[in-house]
């Protein structure tokens, strides 16, 4: 099965969208605009979700059956931890870690990091990945 990927450029604007955000907030901090909160915090949380999406599904330099297999175990463990975060967070098991009230954004934004993550140990073979040749 062949994904259809981003170009590689869209990391790079990733990363820019990620130090808009940064620059943004620090903005925020040191001027202390009159802009209600109510609108930054969305704005910050999309910003962050569109760069962590446009930075997974962009390319890879070089992108052949290895990357698309570390690419795919990736994405098995990240759906996988998702699955776990929600269990642990809907039978309130670890409740007295956190007093609000789980939203989509720190689902989402778990799974984009812990995706990387792997992506990274996998590509780079900190973690040995097995392949099973096929005879």
């Amino acid at each position: 099965m062949k994904l259809r990927l981003l170009p590689n450029y869209f990391k790079k604007i990733s990363l820019i969208i990620i130090l808009l955000v940064i620059t943004f907030l620090i903005f925020m901090k040191i001027s202390d605009p009159n802009i209600p909160k109510g609108f930054i915090t969305p704005l910050v949380k999309v910003s962050l979700i569109l760069a962590g999406y446009f930075f997974i599904m962009s390319k890879e330099k070089i992108e052949d059956e290895f990357i698309q297999s570390v690419r795919l175990t990736s994405y098995a463990i990240a759906f996988s931890f998702l699955i776990i975060q929600y269990l642990i967070t809907e039978s309130q098991i670890l409740s007295f870690l956190h007093k609000d009230d789980p939203s989509a954004f720190r689902y989402i934004f778990n799974s984009i990091l812990f995706y990387i993550f792997f992506f990274y140990l996998l590509k780079y073979r900190v973690i040995k990945l097995k392949c099973e040749k096929q005879s």
